[in-house]
């Protein structure tokens, strides 16, 4: 009996790390939000994980969707993308620090500065109504 119990302790923690790793994973969209001068303004960035690799995209209704690269490692995300600001090309970098459903950092708007930003997984408030509904 003490090795069942001793099995089912174990098996508990093991699934606690992986629900705890797999929550801390970057891949998903998520709704990012920046604070500039001009004013808030909020993207939907998709990530996919591949090994320590990041790809996905950056799109928002003024700029339309654009590609990004980059790397995730030890809970930080380090992408770029290349925008066309009225015929200008700006390059941006974000990083960020994924903590479960939420993201926080800076993104780099090419020249002309560092900004804060929040992100939230999308989708994550209807999961969490949904799971809700069902109690």
């Amino acid at each position: 009996m003490k090795c069942v119990k001793a099995g089912f302790v174990a098996l508990s923690f093991i699934v606690s790390l992986s629900s705890s790793a797999l929550a801390q994973s970057p891949a998903g969209a998520w709704e990012l939000t920046v604070d500039t001068p001009q004013g808030a303004n909020t993207s939907t960035l998709t990530l996919k994980l591949d090994g320590d690799k990041l790809s996905g995209d950056l799109a928002n209704q003024m700029m339309g969707s654009s590609p990004v690269t980059g790397t995730f490692s030890a809970g930080t995300v380090a992408v770029t993308a290349n925008i066309d600001v009225q015929g200008t090309s700006l390059q941006l970098g974000i990083n960020g620090k994924v903590d479960g459903e939420t993201m926080t950092g800076n993104i780099k708007f090419g020249d002309f500065g560092e900004f804060p930003f929040t992100a939230k997984r999308a989708g994550a408030a209807n999961c969490a109504r949904t799971h809700r509904a069902r109690a």
